[in-house]
């Protein structure tokens, strides 16, 4: 629908995947209504590109002008009120999929539980940029495909193409570092076995180990839900701790062992 000047109306259709324009035009003085029927690759991605040649759009102050796109069944894929200035561009997918696009996720743990210097960064191969990214279930957007900062726990993103017509959703992890071999504990004389484990996992204090006091004992599933404690002291009654994790099902555990001097993760794999 032309403002009182069409002829200072032009467009373009032009595929965004391929890169190169299909189809253009421009429209003619005295034209009240213009309507085109152009064939596309339903299976890409699109713009259509309005332009001005006097930087007023087709609304309002010259006439009362807009545009909207249909597909071949007759539904309304776009529509533009005609308030732009030199130039309108409406991207559009005439499937809803050619803007199709893969991420891939690549994740920094914490360095502890309590630790917030995580990270993750999502990397996309396809679809039509730029693209807008979010790890908060798409409260907030941000252009930037790096979150630092982060402290361990499950992270809801997901990503929304140029079209905003395209999204992917995933759920994505981020953990906190955990010691993963027994070794790791025989300076402070911690034992730990057997690891992996079907069902009870031990955990013993030395005599000879330097740490003093009660050591607390923390149980973590994958999840990062506290599933079990324990209290054992080298110079009490009590220096072994044995943790039952046959009500449980198979995966990757993390305990924690800690006083107000000492703190240490380790990961636990039940079979």
């Amino acid at each position: 629908n032309a403002d009182d000047f069409p002829e200072e109306t032009s467009w373009q259709v032009f595929d965004e995947l391929k890169n190169e324009p299909i189809a253009s035009g421009s429209l003619n003085s005295g034209t009240r209504v213009f309507r085109e029927e152009i064939c596309v690759d339903y299976n890409s991605c699109l713009s259509l590109n309005v332009f001005d040649s006097q930087g007023d759009g087709l609304c309002c102050d010259w006439g009362i002008g807009n545009f909207l796109l249909l597909n071949s069944a007759g539904d309304t894929l776009l529509t533009n009120d005609g308030i732009f200035g030199s130039q309108a561009d409406e991207l559009f997918c005439p499937d809803g999929k050619g803007c199709s696009f893969t991420p891939t996720f690549t994740t920094t743990n914490a360095s502890n539980e309590s630790a917030t210097d995580g990270s993750i960064r999502i990397n996309i191969s396809g679809g039509l940029a730029p693209f807008q990214y979010s790890i908060d279930g798409g409260q907030t957007f941000v252009e930037v495909n790096t979150f630092s900062n982060l402290s361990s726990g499950d992270y809801e993103i997901i990503v929304m193409d140029a079209s905003e017509t395209c999204f992917y959703e995933e759920t994505v992890t981020v953990e906190f570092d955990a010691v993963n071999s027994v070794n790791d504990f025989v300076g402070q004389g911690i034992k730990v076995y057997p690891n992996p484990t079907k069902d009870d996992l031990t955990i013993e204090l030395a005599h000879h180990s330097k740490i003093s006091g009660n050591l607390k004992i923390e149980i973590y599933d994958a999840l990062g839900r506290l599933i079990q404690t324990d209290v054992i002291s080298k110079n009490g009654e009590k220096s072994t701790a044995v943790i039952s994790l046959s009500g449980y099902p198979s995966g990757s555990y993390y305990a924690k062992c800690y006083n107000d001097t000492f703190e240490k993760y380790f990961k636990v794999v039940k079979m």
